[in-house]
């Protein structure tokens, strides 16, 4: 009996300790989202030797975000559904995904635009896909960059490919 009635007790003693920690954690996870900035993102035109060149830049907030696989993928997916239909409009394409903290946001940012090269670029960068067309009529290609909040990018995918 005594053997039962300690098994019982350190069990207890256990889920005491684990369950408010499990608890916290949970509660303080954000959902994964992601949402485009129209602040943040823009087109540039110049000419070149006569030559029009557009690029397109468009950047998305993410809250919720975990280093994982699964996040990864749910992001992968996303670029493949939301690029820009026209790609063959621009010479130059990208799409940022920043983790959205209390200085890459769009409030903070639109008071402080430098922070976006400061802060954002440097500490919050999390992925760089970029499509470059090539002027000969080949079909240009993605290349995926993952920065995981570092400054220089962690792992590199030369050529992305949505499925």
């Amino acid at each position: 009996m005594i053997c039962f009635e300690k098994n019982i007790t350190s069990s207890l003693s256990l889920l005491l300790a684990v369950f408010p920690i499990y608890l916290f954690s949970s509660c303080n996870r954000e959902e994964f989202s992601i949402r485009h900035s129209e602040l943040l993102s823009k087109i540039d035109t110049s000419y070149i030797d006569g030559i029009k060149k557009n690029t397109k830049i468009e950047v998305y907030l993410v809250t919720g975000y975990q280093n994982n696989k699964d996040i990864e993928k749910k992001i992968d997916s996303f670029v493949c559904k939301n690029k820009d239909s026209h790609l063959e409009n621009y010479k130059h394409y990208l799409m940022y995904f920043f983790r959205e903290s209390k200085v890459t946001n769009e409030k903070y940012l639109s008071d402080d635009p430098r922070d976006y090269y400061r802060h954002s670029m440097i500490y919050d960068r999390l992925f760089e896909y970029d499509y470059r067309y090539y002027k000969n009529g080949e079909k240009g290609v993605f290349s995926k960059e993952k920065y995981n909040c570092k400054e220089y990018p962690v792992s590199r995918t030369p050529r992305f490919k949505c499925e």
